[in-house]
């Protein structure tokens, strides 16, 4: 397989098995309880991965001109990065979303239990696939600007 392949595709296929994995948990009798604290904290860690995702943007301006010269050089890879970063930025928001709407679904003194619904096994699945999809989206951009800027010439 093409590493650029696995590079560009790898955070979508850990966000989907992150998905599987909630609705495995849930099949196979775990009880799975998403708390107020649990969500906001979620809430948190998506928006520190969107500034992150903003200082990766403003590196990448502040880069040494050489460095932006050769990548933009290679001109299908500084496009990709573009893109990795958007994905990054979107998949982070998406997940503060997801978990403000969770967050407001339950009072905030109760545990969301997700026996008591048939679609509360599904919402936590997704909210799983998605911290899951930020996270692996994130150490996408992180491991690509540390080799930027470890690197004399890219």
């Amino acid at each position: 397989m093409n590493t650029l392949f696995a590079e560009r595709f790898w955070p979508l296929v850990a966000g989907i098995l992150g998905t599987v994995l909630g609705i495995v948990l849930y099949n196979f009798n775990y009880v799975l309880y998403i708390s107020s604290s649990i969500l906001s904290s979620g809430i948190t860690v998506g928006a520190i991965f969107a500034g992150f995702d903003v200082t990766h943007k403003t590196l990448l301006i502040t880069l040494n001109s050489n460095k932006i010269k050769q990548l933009e050089n290679v001109k299908s890879y500084y496009n990709y990065l573009i893109g990795y970063m958007n994905a990054n930025l979107k998949g982070a928001l998406i997940f503060v979303i997801y978990s403000f709407i969770l967050l407001h679904m339950i009072d905030s003194n109760q545990i969301f239990n997700l026996a008591e619904h048939w679609w509360k096994p599904f919402a936590f699945a997704l909210w799983l696939g998605c911290g899951t999809y930020m996270c692996t989206a994130f150490w996408r951009i992180s491991s690509i600007f540390t080799v930027l800027l470890k690197k004399k010439s890219v």
